[in-house]
């Protein structure tokens, strides 16, 4: 969806600060599996806490992944297009 949809801002939020780093490294292996022809000007950050898409070019991202664990606060204040519930139970 965020290669897909410009605009959109993920979070993944996840039970401890370990298991949410897990989530962003599969998100880049997962990107880095792509077909060329579906990530073919797009870049990726490498922060460990959340992943910006930007096309080659550009300064700024049009979309965001951001991965937390879980507080109290967890997304307050956020606009988030795509919410993930890691082990939510």
């Amino acid at each position: 969806m965020c290669v897909t949809q410009e605009g959109t801002n993920a979070l993944i939020l996840s039970y401890r600060e370990d298991a949410a780093q897990m989530f962003i490294r599969r998100l880049k292996q997962a990107f880095r599996r792509l077909p060329e022809w579906i990530k073919a000007d797009i870049k990726i950050n490498n922060n460990t806490g959340f992943v910006e898409f930007t096309r080659t070019g550009e300064d700024e991202p049009f979309s965001r992944v951001e991965a937390l664990p879980s507080t109290e606060d967890i997304g307050r204040g956020e606009a988030a297009t795509l919410v993930i519930l890691g082990e939510w139970a």
